[in-house]
């Protein structure tokens, strides 16, 4: 299929697959959104604090205070790890159901639950542990090849720097399918990317070239929620504190629902335009029979 029907197969997928799989996304990402957003509003409250008690010079801090930062700091980052376990087991649940969807297979909530809950969660929390391990990969050749880099000349870090992007995007976008696989053929952690990989060579630049739509609504959305906030200089204690203020504004209940809820509905539109691909990409392979054929032609149509 060309991109204009990947997407109409993908808006097929969407009307399908709304009701339970948008659902299941809100529920599980905009909570994680509200709670991120505030943790981090009280983080940059008591960053502001500080700074307007001590100064841009912190060496003289009291413990209750460094106490204070550093328990909203901590509190952050462990809601922003929560927030990405959320999103990750939200994309399942939501391939979960667009596959089976694609396939023509009906289940009911219980058996969907049943299904999300089984093998399929535990090899995705499985997989998260190796794409952290290849990407620290990526991010240690990065430092090192910097180091190198920088001491040929001014500037020539910059190569790493994009080097290293160039090998994030690549991955990104060569293991895309990754959750598919396990959903749709059982396979383990590091097989699923290995088989997402191999099914997108010789179409990398089909598949990013559908992704990158989507990607773009959703950073002008993200923009138009957020607000713009004015440079800081780090030598002026007024400056980082205002600039510390607009930040913990920034984060509103209001702004984090609908940043949650634009995420969510990203979540699952991203969902089902991967199945789309998916699908088309491995009968283009030949892995589909002529009657798993007919049924995932008739499903998506």
């Amino acid at each position: 299929m060309g991109i204009f029907a990947i997407y109409r197969a993908t808006a097929r997928l969407v009307a399908r697959t709304a009701p339970r799989g948008l659902a299941a996304a809100i529920v599980l990402i905009v909570p994680c959104y509200l709670l991120l957003g505030g943790a981090m509003h009280a983080f940059f409250l008591d960053a502001a604090r500080i700074v307007s008690e001590h100064g841009s010079d912190l060496s003289e801090l009291t413990p209750q205070s460094l106490g204070d930062v550093t328990g909203s700091f901590a509190f952050a980052g462990l809601t922003g790890l929560l927030l990405a376990l959320a999103s990750s087991v939200a994309q399942l649940a939501t391939t979960v159901e667009s596959w089976d969807r694609a396939v023509g297979v009906g289940r009911g909530i219980g058996g969907w639950l049943r299904r999300l809950t089984g093998r399929p969660l535990a090899m995705m929390l499985a997989q998260v542990i190796v794409l952290l391990l290849v990407v620290s990969v990526i991010l240690f050749a990065y430092l090192l090849l910097s180091t190198v880099l920088r001491a040929a000349g001014p500037g020539m870090e910059d190569i790493a720097l994009f080097a290293a992007m160039a090998a994030l995007v690549y991955f990104g976008v060569a293991t895309v399918f990754r959750l598919h696989e396990i959903v749709a053929d059982d396979r383990g952690p590091w097989r699923s990317l290995l088989s997402s990989m191999a099914l997108v060579r010789g179409y990398f630049w089909k598949v990013l070239a559908a992704l990158l739509p989507l990607a773009a609504v959703l950073i002008a959305g993200s923009e138009a929620i957020s607000p713009s906030i004015d440079t800081i200089d780090i030598n002026d204690a007024t400056s980082i504190v205002t600039g510390y203020r607009a930040m913990a504004s920034a984060f509103t209940p209001e702004r984090s629902l609908l940043l949650g809820i634009l995420s969510a509905v990203a979540q699952f539109l991203l969902t089902n335009l991967l199945t789309a691909q998916y699908v088309d990409l491995r009968a283009r392979r030949g892995d589909f029979d002529y009657d798993e054929a007919e049924v995932i032609e008739g499903a998506m149509e």
